[in-house]
């Protein structure tokens, strides 16, 4: 068996969290696709034009720049030290994230794992070169590790620990 890992975060706030890193990230994706241009498809026009970040989940926004990078539609140039495959990872790392903010049924997660999943938002948007997301991202995470850190203490103060 596993160690139990803490959790000192609710259920809400974990959510709040992820949904928080999941809209900045869904921002800095629909900034980068419309910076440089790149086409969005329609899917058999079942979907309605993208006129603004929150117009798709951020797995469609994983999807579509896997999609472009793969085919090569996304210059090295334009990626943090061109970073091409190292992006499609980072993209894929930060799926994790949607899946839970998505699914409120899902097991709490673990203290580090929200941790974790803040630091794939904070990647994914330093190979966009998206400082504002960055540094968004950033804070939230001093703020998340912080209450972490405030409630692991006030529950082992009051435990007698």
């Amino acid at each position: 068996d596993l160690p139990h890992l803490p959790t000192n975060l609710v259920v809400h706030e974990q959510d709040s969290i992820l949904t928080r890193v999941n809209d900045r990230l869904s921002q800095c994706a629909f900034d980068f696709v419309a910076k440089y241009q790149f086409p969005i498809p329609l899917a058999n026009g079942e979907m309605r034009p993208v006129e603004r970040p929150q117009d798709r989940e951020w797995t469609e926004w994983v999807y579509l720049l896997k999609r472009l990078a793969t085919k090569r539609r996304i210059p090295a140039r334009v990626l943090y030290n061109g970073q091409i495959k190292q992006f499609i990872t980072i993209l894929e790392n930060s799926l994790e994230m949607r899946h839970a903010a998505k699914h409120q049924s899902r097991p709490l997660k673990d203290d580090r794992n929200i941790l974790q999943l803040i630091s794939a938002g904070i990647q994914v948007a330093k190979i966009l070169k998206d400082s504002s997301a960055m540094q968004y991202l950033d804070q939230l995470y001093v703020t998340t590790e912080n209450q972490i850190l405030e409630r692991s203490r006030t529950t082992r103060y009051r435990s007698g620990s």
